[in-house]
């Protein structure tokens, strides 16, 4: 079957515009999915998000362990992999096999805070992870390289996190007036850093999408090739193309402009 290049081109465009749109009437986030879920973690909220991989279509497993009606409360690969299934089936630009939050706002999951407790040294945790990424995202590194550094954070709260978080909140008086609890990720610093990260748009989520625009364009350049002939569908393409390169800029300068008054609240 031969198809028109206005064809491949809008099919191209609907690819791009699927993110965000379930391909299927999915049943509704379940009130209990309210945080971030990656392997190796436990809880009753794992087992709710078996029971809904398996009622949606993305069963762990056919039989035993993790199959419909066996579900657990263990994060692990079955899960792992059910959930990249999901993700990828959907076109979920997430960190793939984890419940993380591009995940739960395709789902329509309430919003929560990335963190919920306290934490200092010795702690372990995801959300110790998150808490290490944060400050290496924000200026305040937990190391310069290796275990700690962007990109290698963990899920120990040692001295490096402890001595990043330090600077983060000495930085901030308002988190510590008295300032006491400097060091412990307390109440005050958590506000903030919930805060924060809840006001600024996902970056990953615009990197996607800057990708998949420029695939686009030179999906056109190639669909129009060398001819001389003003093509009124090509041309169109290119004018809806224009208006999405529009709209993705304005949101990469909102992302810019959160990170950057970010940075300027916690360095004032």
């Amino acid at each position: 079957m031969k198809f028109s290049r206005a064809f491949i081109f809008f099919a191209f465009i609907a690819g791009f515009l699927s993110f965000g749109t379930p391909a299927f009437a999915y049943d509704a986030c379940p009130s209990s999915l309210s945080r971030i879920l990656s392997p190796g973690m436990t809880g009753g909220d794992v087992k709710v998000l078996q029971t809904y991989l398996n009622n949606n279509g993305f069963p762990l497993a056919e039989t035993v362990e993790g199959s419909k009606g066996n579900e657990t409360s263990y994060f692990g690969p079955l899960t792992e992999q059910a959930l990249s299934k999901f993700q990828s089936a959907n076109n979920i630009p997430a960190q793939s096999g984890s419940f993380d939050s591009l995940t739960r706002a395709f789902l329509g999951c309430e919003d929560s805070p990335v963190f919920t407790r306290d934490l200092s040294i010795g702690m372990t945790g995801s959300d110790v992870k998150e808490l290490q990424k944060f400050l290496n995202e924000n200026g305040f590194s937990v190391a310069e390289g290796g275990v700690g550094s962007k990109g290698n954070e963990t899920s120990y709260f040692g001295p490096l996190t402890q001595k990043a978080l330090k600077a983060f909140q000495e930085s901030n008086p308002v988190i510590t007036p008295s300032g006491t609890n400097i060091g412990i990720f307390s109440t005050a610093t958590r506000e903030v850093v919930n805060a924060s990260i809840s006001a600024n748009p996902p970056a990953s989520l615009v990197a996607t999408l800057q990708e998949k625009l420029s695939s686009l364009s030179a999906t056109l350049e190639t669909l129009q090739g060398t001819t001389s002939v003003v093509d009124p569908t090509v041309a169109k393409a290119k004018e809806l193309l224009s208006s999405l390169k529009e709209k993705i800029t304005t949101l990469s300068v909102s992302v810019a402009s959160s990170s950057l008054a970010t940075n300027i609240k916690v360095h004032d």
